[in-house]
């Protein structure tokens, strides 16, 4: 328990430097000590109001567009980082937009977009005043008690939370990349295969999630350097393999995945 309430104080100082200012849940759910809290005028014209975001920002962005015409005040786009490696937490981002917010040109979806773009188009994304978003961190501990699919569900359902309670009495819609919408979310759901490169909030909570990990990983890497964790950010590539099988699986590894799991 000690182990973990270091890298939970670890995280929060290096991202409360980096600039971060929106709340960050850390969630544990074996300990709720762990849980440290992204018009037009009638008189004018009798055609329904139009989407009204500044476009510089190439992705299609239709269901936004769509929602947005349709009189909901914020569209809420939610993207996770951290499905697949072998450590660390996942991480959950949820990003608001509304008529009148600005787009930024490059954003996109993380994956297709280098480091140093990333972390550039973080710090505007948060920096921005006017920005409403969260990020949910759910540790390596509710990984391997829950399994992934559930925990990423659970992180991605509290960060949405965070946010509507931010934005309450709003009337808001939720768009979700991939193919599974999390229970308990009270609000209207839609999820988006792709999303991240369709949607303009998808790939903005995908920006902000892919680096609030990165970013842990990179801390993780100091905690134990043996593991290269800055370099792979925990994915299970050929050096860290190695050296799993070389120096055995530290706290951070899931226990839980191959080929970790002990059968």
């Amino acid at each position: 328990m000690l182990k973990g309430f270091c890298l939970i104080a670890l995280i929060s100082q290096t991202l409360m430097t980096k600039g971060l200012k929106n709340a960050i849940a850390f969630h544990h759910r074996r300990s709720p000590r762990l849980i440290a809290k992204a018009s037009l005028s009638a008189k004018e014209t009798t055609v329904k109001p139009k989407y009204a975001t500044t476009e510089r920002n190439s992705l299609p962005s239709i269901r936004e567009k769509h929602y947005l015409s349709e009189n909901y005040d914020i569209v809420i786009g939610v993207d996770e980082a951290g499905r697949g490696p072998l450590a660390g937490p996942v991480v959950s981002a949820s990003f608001a937009i509304n008529r009148n917010s600005e787009k930024i040109k490059e954003v996109n979806d993380s994956k297709r977009i280098s480091e140093q773009q990333r972390e550039s188009l973080f710090a505007q994304l948060t920096s921005d005043s006017t920005a409403r978003y969260t990020v949910n961190v759910t540790s390596r501990e509710v990984i391997d008690e829950i399994n992934i699919l559930q925990a990423t569900m659970e992180s991605m359902k509290n960060s949405v939370a965070e946010l509507l309670s931010k934005e309450n009495g709003k009337k808001a819609v939720v768009l979700i990349d991939g193919n599974k919408i999390p229970s308990g979310i009270l609000a209207a759901c839609e999820c988006i295969v792709r999303g991240d490169s369709k949607e303009y909030c998808i790939a903005a909570a995908s920006i902000i999630a892919k680096v609030t990990r990165d970013r842990i990983m990179i801390e993780c890497g100091k905690k134990y350097p043996k593991y290269g964790f800055d370099e792979h950010k925990g994915y299970g590539t050929v050096k860290h393999l190695a050296a799993i099988k070389e120096h055995g699986p530290c706290p951070e590894h899931r226990k839980s995945f191959k080929p970790l799991r002990k059968d």
